[in-house]
């Protein structure tokens, strides 16, 4: 009798942990679904440095000297909205901010810096590597060739800036990539000085894109 109380009590206690050892079994295979935003979703932001070169046109005259510049650029971007479109077309718009400067190598004056706002269009297609994009913005500017009183480019420290360019970057992976890119940009001060023919350059910028 003793045995067969035995038997059942073991029964019992072994049939009563099959639903825990189960319930254990699905905890640890249990996964958790994480979001991950692409380099180019909505949200997603973008750090570019690069460094190049810059080069006036239309260099004449004493009033209008050659004025080349060896540049540093650096820029914080935010993603707008998430890539849309069809075909080549296919993208989203990315607003960024450009602090910049670069030292005068050839021309009047030492420095000549900028601040500015820029509007980008990154033509994203799935999966690529390889992502052109077009870019046009503008701000404001500093120099020092406005005290050689012959040229006639730029007439005080404070300028405006405007500037377009276009580019591509290639991705090493989500989260960094190098770029290239070739633009203009000018330098004027909306008639506010008496000497304001402007300075017209053309160069471009190579560096890296971190993103996060």
């Amino acid at each position: 009798m003793m045995s067969s109380l035995r038997f059942i009590a073991l029964s019992i206690l072994a049939v009563s942990t099959i639903p825990f050892a189960h319930a254990g079994h699905q905890v640890v295979e249990a996964k958790q679904t994480v979001d991950v935003r692409g380099p180019f979703d909505r949200g997603s932001s973008e750090f570019q440095i690069g460094a190049g070169a810059y080069f006036s046109v239309n260099n004449s005259s004493r009033q209008r000297p050659e004025l080349n510049t060896v540049d540093g650029a650096a820029r914080l971007g935010w993603m707008l909205f998430d890539p849309s479109g069809t075909n080549f077309l296919r993208g989203n718009l990315e607003l960024m901010v450009e602090v910049a400067g670069g030292g005068i190598v050839s021309g009047p004056g030492n420095v000549l810096t900028d601040v500015a706002l820029l509007f980008r269009y990154n033509f994203v297609q799935p999966g690529a590597k390889f992502v052109p994009y077009i870019q046009l913005g503008g701000g404001g500017s500093y120099n020092d060739a406005y005290h050689d009183q012959e040229q006639r480019l730029l007439g005080q420290a404070f300028e405006f800036n405007l500037q377009s360019a276009i580019g591509v970057r290639y991705l090493f992976s989500d989260r960094c990539g190098a770029f290239l890119e070739g633009g203009w940009r000018h330098n004027s001060n909306a008639g506010l000085a008496s000497r304001n023919l402007g300075l017209n350059q053309f160069g471009g910028l190579l560096g890296v894109s971190l993103f996060y």
